[in-house]
């Protein structure tokens, strides 16, 4: 067959249309890889500047360790060392806290010295959050199964196991008004009377990892099979955005977290430096193409318009999203 000028033309206007859709499905940032020093898996990171950041490290049974860093995570000094996995960290009223598997969770406000609330029994603790009124909660479990959810009253010094169910609980975010939402294996819960009862949402499916609400009204839940689920109406009622399919499926790409910079921008994180973003409230994402280590991350923390992603093997990834 001939091509003649106007075909050249159609078909060069064709893979150019290809090309550019191609591009929109793609998304490159300012990455800083940075190694502390362990080859522990990072499980949470949480920045209080620009330049000042924590992450916590660990294996469930035999380590924990908590890094601070003055200098935007150039150089990582050891802040705590302890028995088990610390899993989550906060910073409330001046004081840096973490949580660690077992019946501790740690605080300080100079980085030095530290105290510490306990329970009784043994607790695999994933996550936790603070109530206006100062009330700690924190969620966990294990197995796929039984899940805990426990809390500290303000004055109280002992941490109390408050509810218990048969699904592992993996995050928890406080909303506003009392209301908690709190995610795990197969469930959405809510709270609307600051944790004191529980009712499950008819979410159906997936192992949900991750919730964020950018604002008091929206919110969004990742499941580790690619599903993500959204609230316009602070918990009501959610909408499945994006389904679970065949591509999320895959061992290799397995999702962990999700965190919005506001209602219309944020990352989803996972295995395989697995990082995506989307741009107009989960319509439609974009993979970030250039993470060339290959790193499974763990949890993402947003702030300063940085992007903190967690990885296993003691790797951070520091994302500008000024780009």
């Amino acid at each position: 067959m001939i091509l003649r000028p106007l075909h050249i033309s159609l078909l060069v206007s064709f893979l150019c249309f290809l090309w550019t859709s191609c591009q929109k499905d793609k998304r490159d940032y300012n990455v800083q890889l940075h190694q502390l020093p362990t080859e522990l898996a990072l499980t949470d990171v949480y920045f209080i500047s620009a330049d000042t950041g924590f992450v916590t490290a660990g294996n469930l049974f035999s380590a924990g360790l908590v890094y601070g860093t003055t200098d935007a995570g150039l150089h990582w000094d050891t802040l705590l060392q302890t028995g088990q996995g610390c899993n989550s960290i906060s910073y409330h009223k001046n004081q840096l806290c973490i949580s660690e598997c077992g019946n501790k969770f740690h605080f300080t406000d100079d980085f030095v010295n530290w105290s510490y609330y306990s329970s009784s029994g043994w607790w695999r603790w994933h996550q936790h959050t603070w109530l206006p009124d100062d009330q700690l909660i924190l969620v966990g479990g294990g197995n796929f199964g039984d899940g805990h959810i426990h809390q500290k009253e303000p004055g109280n010094n002992k941490l109390v196991r408050s509810d218990s169910i048969q699904f592992e609980l993996m995050d928890i975010s406080y909303c506003s008004n009392g209301k908690l939402i709190t995610v795990g294996y197969g469930l959405i819960m809510t709270s609307v009377d600051a944790g004191l009862s529980w009712q499950i949402s008819p979410i159906e499916g997936d192992f949900f990892r991750g919730v964020d609400f950018p604002t008091n009204q929206t919110g969004y839940v990742v499941g580790e099979y690619g599903s993500v689920y959204k609230t316009t109406n602070n918990g009501q009622d959610w909408q499945k955005i994006r389904a679970a399919n065949s591509i999320f499926s895959n061992q290799s790409t397995l999702l962990r977290d999700i965190a919005f910079v506001n209602e219309q921008t944020g990352l989803i994180v996972g295995r395989n430096n697995t990082v995506l973003r989307t741009d107009n409230g989960g319509k439609s994402w974009q993979k970030v193409e250039n993470l060339t280590d290959p790193v499974d991350i763990n949890k993402i923390t947003i702030a300063y318009n940085k992007a903190y992603l967690a990885g296993d093997y003691g790797k951070l990834l520091i994302l500008n999203l000024d780009n």
